[in-house]
């Protein structure tokens, strides 16, 4: 059987290329025949959707979700975030914009044949925007890529983010850390202006991130879209056998992961920023393994992508 991967990645080591990655290994080891396309995120993409013939197309994120199949072809749905959620928070300019692109998203989704989300409160959204039954499997990392050599952890923080969103709110984070005098490696587009090292490549992640205790998730405080999905760094901190500290809304997929599966301190407010920190590193040796110990068992990245490859394989 033919498969055609779509999405849309600004490198190899974004979020959905890796995912998309990892499936094509295991639907290949299937015996699939796989084909990748990355679509450029521009308006010629949204104004000339290309035309796949293959027998599956499964399609991760917009623009991606505006390419359309031949008459038969069977539809996959790739649901790694709640799209129009994101445009429907952007403004009502941004909305109005976006209206005719989220429309043919939704359409899409639809008429997909599987729908597979990244987490629970992702599914439960489109199930009922769908009426379909929507598969939780959750991105993971590689725990065997990222396994520290050597376990002599500094008191510090890894910080990897994208220092250029103005909606991200690194500063407070960055002068809580400043004032307990905690060590900081940050990693990411435009963390140079905050004494950062910039971008750094996926195979290279450990030797940074094995130096320290903690990994930081900042988060904005408010939007439903930050409530419903988990950064795909959490699962790296964890492979990693960082203890996690995250902060953003009062509620959802990320606060319940870090408490219910004990894997770092989650703040809800600025004002809980250093009393969490402090608290943070209290538990640091304890849930830094024990989160290390859940990535190889439960978000191992080769084996979630080994259950999809299953599910495709068993249902189309």
């Amino acid at each position: 059987m033919r498969v055609t991967l779509l999405y849309s990645a600004s490198s190899r080591d974004s979020p959905p290329a890796l995912r998309m990655r990892y499936l094509r290994e295991a639907l290949e080891e299937r015996g699939f025949e796989v084909k990748e396309i990355n679509l450029p995120k521009s308006r010629l993409t949204y104004l000339r959707p290309k035309k796949v013939t293959d027998e599956v197309v499964l399609f991760s994120a917009p623009p991606a979700y505006v390419a359309f199949a031949a008459r038969g072809t069977k539809l996959v749905g790739d649901l790694r975030d709640p799209w129009d959620v994101y445009a429907r928070e952007g403004g009502l300019l941004k909305g109005l914009a976006t209206a005719p692109i989220v429309a043919r998203y939704l359409g899409k989704l639809r008429r997909s044949d599987l729908l597979v989300a990244t987490t629970r409160s992702i599914a439960e959204h489109y199930e009922r925007l769908t009426g379909k039954e929507v598969l939780v499997i959750e991105n993971g990392t590689d725990p065997e890529a990222l396994k520290c050599d050597e376990d002599r952890r500094e008191r510090g923080a890894l910080l990897i983010a994208d220092f250029s969103n103005p909606y991200l709110p690194v500063r407070p984070f960055l002068g809580v850390a400043r004032e307990m005098e905690l060590d900081l490696a940050l990693v990411g587009p435009g963390s140079e202006k905050y004494g950062g090292v910039g971008r750094v490549p996926y195979e290279r992640l450990k030797e940074v991130g094995c130096k320290y205790s903690i990994g930081v998730i900042p988060r904005p405080w408010r939007g439903k879209t930050y409530e419903m999905t988990i950064p795909l760094k959490t699962y790296d901190y964890m492979a990693l056998g960082l203890c996690v500290f995250a902060y953003g809304p009062p509620a959802g997929e990320l606060k319940r992961l870090v408490e219910e599966e004990g894997i770092g301190v989650y703040a809800s407010s600025p004002e809980e920023l250093k009393a969490k920190l402090k608290e943070c590193l209290d538990v640091c040796p304890e849930a830094g393994a024990r989160a290390r110990r859940l990535a190889e068992e439960k978000y191992d990245r080769r084996a979630l992508s080994r259950k999809y490859a299953d599910y495709l394989a068993s249902s189309l």
